[in-house]
């Protein structure tokens, strides 16, 4: 998978509400992800799949509200 931005924000998937935008910026050659069970990293992962394959985000059955990317 090659993906060509470097930030990515978005809301409402999940456990992240509509009115929370998260920024993920500086995403270059991202290996790991931690934090507490149930915060959000799957989340994550699949919102920059979404983002990367168009094929990924159609078999997502719920959709971020917002997804916008950081090009460089």
């Amino acid at each position: 998978m090659s993906c060509v931005f470097d930030a990515i924000r978005f809301s409402g998937y999940k456990s992240f509400l509509p009115d929370e935008e998260i920024e993920i910026s500086k995403l270059e050659y991202v290996s790991l992800f931690f934090g507490k069970n149930n915060c959000g990293k799957s989340s994550v992962l699949d919102v920059i799949g979404a983002a990367c394959q168009s094929d990924y985000y159609s078999t997502l059955s719920i959709k971020p509200m917002l997804m916008q990317l950081g090009y460089r």
